[in-house]
C-alpha cells in the first residue's frame, strides 16, 4: 500500500509523513520528498520553466526521482509496511496545471499521457491536506524555512487547489481531504485514523 501526502507547500506533508513512521516504524515506512532524492533544490530545473521544451524536461527529470523513490518501495516488496510518500505523481500533474494557468505553458494533457505510462509510479491512496493562504503564511514565517516566492504565492496555490478539486471529480484516487485549519493535534489524529485504517 503506498499513500501520499498531497498539499500546497506547508500544509503539512512532511511533518505528518515523518510522525506516521515515527509513531509505528513496523507499520509505516517513509518515503522522503523528492529533495532528497535530487540532492538538494538548488539541483531542481528551473520552475516555472520558459518554454514547453524545458517544461517536459523537467517532467523527465521529476518522473526520474520518482523511479529512485520506487527503488525503495520494490526493495521492501513483501514486507508489511505502508508506503508513506512525502509527495507523488499527482504534485507532478498539479504543479503542470498551476503553471499553464500562470504561464501559459501547457504540457498538462502531455503529463496525463506521459503519466499513462507509469502507472506503477501511482500511490494508492492520497491523503490532501487543504491549507489557506493565511495558514500558509502562518507557517513559513514560523518555520523560516526558505523557498521558492512561487509556492507561497496566493495565485499559484489557487490553481494548485483547484486542480485538486478537478483531481476529486475524475476519482480516478482514493483521495480524502483534511482541512488544517484545526490544532496540529486534531489534524494528526485525524490523519492518523485515516492510515490506520488502511490495509497493508
Amino acid at each position: 500500500m503506498k499513500m501520499a501526502f498531497e498539499g500546497t507547500s506547508f500544509s503539512g506533508k512532511s511533518t505528518l509523513a515523518r510522525g506516521l513512521e515515527r509513531m509505528n516504524p513496523e507499520r509505516y515506512k517513509l518515503i522522503e520528498e523528492y529533495v532528497v532524492y535530487a540532492g538538494g533544490s538548488e539541483n531542481f530545473p528551473p520552475y516555472p520553466p520558459k518554454d514547453k521544451q524545458e517544461a517536459l524536461k523537467a517532467l523527465e527529470f521529476f518522473i526520474g526521482l520518482e523511479k529512485k523513490r520506487h527503488e525503495v518501495i520494490q526493495a521492501l516488496e513483501g514486507e508489511p509496511y505502508i508506503m508513506v510518500m512525502d509527495r507523488s505523481i499527482i504534485s507532478l500533474m498539479g504543479f503542470r496545471y498551476a503553471q499553464k494557468h500562470l504561464g501559459g505553458i501547457d504540457i498538462f494533457r502531455e503529463t496525463k499521457e506521459i503519466l499513462k505510462d507509469h502507472l506503477e509510479l501511482a500511490p494508492d491512496f492520497v491523503i490532501y491536506l487543504k491549507a489557506t493562504d493565511e495558514q500558509i503564511n502562518e507557517r513559513q514565517f514560523k518555520s523560516q524555512r526558505p523557498v521558492g516566492e512561487l509556492f507561497i504565492d496566493p495565485e499559484f496555490n489557487k490553481h494548485l487547489r483547484k486542480f485538486f478539486d478537478w483531481l476529486q471529480e475524475q476519482k480516478a484516487y482514493p483521495i480524502v481531504t483534511v482541512d488544517t485549519g484545526k490544532p496540529f493535534e486534531l489534524i494528526k489524529q485525524e490523519v492518523t485514523t485515516i492510515a490506520d485504517g488502511l490495509s497493508t
